[in-house]
């Protein structure tokens, strides 16, 4: 690999592919009883999910071999630490095993695998919620929530929590690598300016913002929502992408999926933002940078997007789900002027 390239593994490495009667005999580990397994839909892991006879539901987590153990378990602390300091937030908490580990650590066919259940969120997810049904009062509770999560974690630390993790927006100067994957001309010269933009505007100013532990993944499929009030958020999952990194960061993300959908810079941003300053008030300073940080994390999907599925082409229909999309809006939103849209959502708030 050539000296200005970063290596991901995790990215990289193929995600574990066990049968339901392997989960079945690793789910041992923490039930004594047969349960039903079936397999959940999933990017560099492996998930399934598990029910009892009394109906209740877990997932089991199968980590991708290139995942660090020490990762795995900032994850697992995160949660632990969440459960303490904010109990009534629905979030994913992971069990003990009967030998009173959260993580167990398994060998099979010679390779090593690192295996964890946790509960499950009933609920439908947002992905799954047609697109009209979107409402502004869900994108209110989503920010609520949201400020809710980075609330309770702004005093949580790891020794893991500054992993690099290609997801982070800090590592934009890495996805200069994955270029040469974008075939068509004019996505690329757009994928270009917007890291170029980040370069000059962005990069800069991340040493001066707050940073903390954040969840760093309010995607459609993380997103549990009420199946009797569809526009309240009932728990948020999945801290596979959880990082050490400006708080900013975390409504970026999640206005950047929210942004795809509705076409909008301005209105995929709004309602996230005041439901969550509400909860967690930002500073000036990270509003004005937020609808280039929105800009940049699109980017940052489509980029990694097209880098994968030339990397795993078997799981290709998966990762290019939204991909034509994605571009659409990037393409479009791209050329708008930032300055105007932060002064516009500063007045939203007010």
């Amino acid at each position: 690999m050539g000296s200005n390239t970063t290596s991901f593994p995790v990215l990289e490495n193929p995600a574990p592919s066990f049968t339901t009667s392997e989960a079945s005999e690793f789910a041992k580990f923490w039930f004594k009883e047969t349960l039903d397994v079936s397999p959940l839909v999933s990017e560099r892991d492996q998930n399934f999910l598990l029910t009892n006879k009394k109906r209740e539901k877990f997932v089991l987590k199968i980590a991708n071999a290139a995942e660090p153990v020490e990762v795995l378990d900032f994850q697992n602390q995160a949660m632990n630490h969440m459960a303490k300091q904010d109990p009534s937030l629905p979030l994913p908490r992971a069990l003990l095993s009967f030998d009173k580990q959260q993580i167990h650590r398994l060998e099979l066919n010679g390779n090593e695998h690192f295996v964890r259940v946790v509960t499950y969120l009933s609920g439908r997810l947002l992905d799954d919620l047609p697109k009209d049904r979107w409402d502004q009062n869900l994108m209110l509770s989503m920010g609520q929530f949201l400020g809710r999560l980075d609330r309770g974690l702004s005093d949580f630390f790891h020794p893991a929590a500054g992993h690099a993790l290609l997801w982070d927006l800090q590592q934009t100067p890495n996805l200069h690598q994955h270029l040469s994957h974008i075939k068509n001309k004019n996505n690329l010269l757009t994928a270009q300016k917007t890291l170029d933009h980040f370069q000059e505007h962005i990069a800069p100013k991340f040493s001066m913002l707050r940073t903390q532990v954040i969840h760093n993944d309010m995607n459609p499929d993380n997103v549990v929502v009420n199946e009797s009030d569809n526009s309240q958020v009932a728990g948020v999952i999945d801290f596979g992408d959880i990082v050490f990194a400006p708080l900013i960061n975390d409504p970026a993300v999640a206005a950047a999926y929210q942004t795809v959908s509705c076409s909008d810079l301005f209105l995929g941003i709004r309602d996230i933002l005041k439901g969550y300053h509400s909860i967690n008030p930002l500073e000036e300073q990270e509003i004005d940078l937020l609808p280039s940080l929105v800009v940049n994390r699109i980017a940052m999907t489509a980029i990694i997007s097209e880098w994968r599925a030339k990397e795993h082409p078997k799981n290709q229909d998966y990762i290019l789900g939204n991909i034509i999309r994605t571009w659409e809006v990037l393409n479009r939103i791209q050329k708008q002027e930032y300055a105007d849209i932060a002064d516009q959502l500063k007045n939203s708030l007010n």
